[in-house]
C-alpha cells in the first residue's frame, strides 16, 4: 500500500452539461484547483467553471489501482457515471455498483 491514500473523484459544471473524472490524494483542494481558485487545475476544467464535487470513492490500495479505476470510469458516459455514482451497475462497467461502492465516501 502508498504511504498515502489515493481517491477517485466525479465532479459536474454547475449548469449539469458535463462531467469529469479525476483521482487525487486530496479532492477537496483539488477541486479548489479545477475551479481556478489555486493553481494546479486540469486545462479540461477551465471550461464549465464552477465545478462541484458529486462523489468520492476510495481509499485505493495504491496509486495505480486508483488510476485504474480512474481509466474505467473515464470510459462511461456521463450518464452512465451519475448510475454508478447512485449505485446501479452499468453494462459496460460491470465493477460499477454495490461493490465497487463499497469504499465510497459521499460529501453531501
Amino acid at each position: 500500500m502508498d504511504e498515502v491514500a489515493w481517491f477517485l473523484y466525479l465532479l459536474r459544471t454547475a449548469d449539469d452539461r458535463a462531467t469529469y473524472v479525476g483521482i487525487s490524494t486530496d479532492p477537496k483542494e483539488r477541486l479548489r484547483a479545477h475551479n481556478g481558485e489555486r493553481a494546479g487545475g486540469a486545462r479540461s476544467t477551465r471550461r464549465g467553471r464552477p465545478w462541484e464535487l458529486l462523489g468520492i470513492w476510495g481509499p485505493f490500495l495504491s496509486r495505480g489501482e486508483a488510476q485504474r479505476a480512474e481509466a474505467a470510469l473515464k470510459g462511461l458516459s456521463a450518464a452512465q457515471r451519475r448510475a454508478c455514482l447512485q449505485g446501479r451497475k452499468a453494462a459496460s462497467a460491470p465493477w460499477c455498483g454495490k461493490d465497487f461502492l463499497d469504499n465510497r465516501h459521499q460529501i453531501h
